[in-house]
């Protein structure tokens, strides 16, 4: 396992509910492990010859190399600006433990295709509202 065949994309959105219907596509696709969403960043970019200011969501996506093509085509087929901001940085390390968790996520079928069965309802302090890990995760991400 290469640390190289792993990548992070970093998306941001207009809102939260947005990045989350992003979130929940990109992985009932199996196309990202792992989506880290924070809710109110404050951005500051260049846009039609002015500076501009916005509070945005932005989202840190876990996924592999082979993935990042059809992550890039989702989030501009179902994003809400003419230019999305989405980034990919390659893995140059991490816990082996991590990636091999990361790699197992993005198979249809085997122990890590436990859902978070509220989504959709899901609290904001996590998914089952008894932590912020559904069963089958692992402890920390």
């Amino acid at each position: 396992m290469e640390s190289s065949d792993y990548r992070v994309i970093f998306v941001t959105t207009a809102s939260a509910s947005e990045a989350k219907v992003l979130a929940v596509h990109l992985l009932k696709e199996r196309l990202v492990a792992c989506i880290n969403l924070v809710p109110k960043v404050t951005s500051l970019y260049w846009w039609q010859d002015k500076i501009e200011e916005c509070r945005e969501a932005l989202m840190f996506i876990k996924t592999k190399e082979e993935k990042v093509e059809k992550v890039i085509e989702a989030v501009k087929r179902l994003h809400s600006y003419d230019v999305p901001e989405i980034l990919v940085l390659p893995v140059h390390g991490g816990s082996v433990d991590y990636l091999r968790w990361i790699e197992a996520s993005l198979v249809k079928a085997g122990r890590n295709s436990v859902e978070c069965a509220a989504i959709e309802d899901a609290s904001e302090d996590g998914c089952s509202g008894e932590g912020s890990e559904p069963v089958g995760a692992p402890a920390a991400r």
